[in-house]
């Protein structure tokens, strides 16, 4: 009985070790990441990761990894990362999905709330934008402060024509 439960115990931080890896290591080499191959890409995160189809239409072929909280959408040559499309439980300089505006603002500092009207959905959508040097940061949302907001994270090669103002 007591080796059954140190044996989970042991099994349960190691589970934690390599889950904050995980999420530390892409912090922090988020801007290497970027430039990686997408061979290099998958080597580094692993194969721990299910193919979704995400975007307009479901269009794109888009690699999850749960544990971290990410899905990656590579270049239409299938090389470089395109985008980062981050859940909530994945956390960048103390922000989030999810998390309204005002409270990014706060982390990241003020920037100007844009809106777009997105065709055919007819659906208006509004979105803060924080760029560095060869990434850019995107929350945006249905809602004008931001509620339920979604973060992506952008290499600046492929950033889309409407983020560019």
């Amino acid at each position: 009985m007591k080796i059954k439960k140190k044996l989970s115990i042991v099994i349960f931080f190691m589970l934690l070790i390599i889950t904050t890896y995980s999420r530390t290591n892409l912090n922090i080499n988020l801007e290497k990441l970027m430039f990686l191959e997408k061979k290099e890409v998958l080597m580094k995160l692993g194969n721990r990761y299910k193919i979704e189809h995400v975007g307009a239409e479901e269009a794109y072929k888009g690699y999850y990894y749960k544990e971290i909280g990410i899905t990656i959408l590579f270049s239409e040559d299938d090389k470089y990362i395109e985008s980062i499309e981050c859940k909530d439980i994945f956390k960048y300089f103390e922000t989030n999905s999810g998390m309204k505006f005002n409270n990014i603002n706060k982390k990241l500092g003020k920037v100007k709330v844009e809106k777009i009207y997105v065709e055919p959905l007819d659906t208006i959508y509004y979105w803060i934008k924080y760029e560095y040097k060869n990434y850019t940061l995107i929350f945006e949302s249905k809602s004008k402060n931001g509620s339920n907001s979604i973060m992506t994270i952008y290499n600046n090669k492929y950033l889309p024509e409407m983020y560019k103002k």
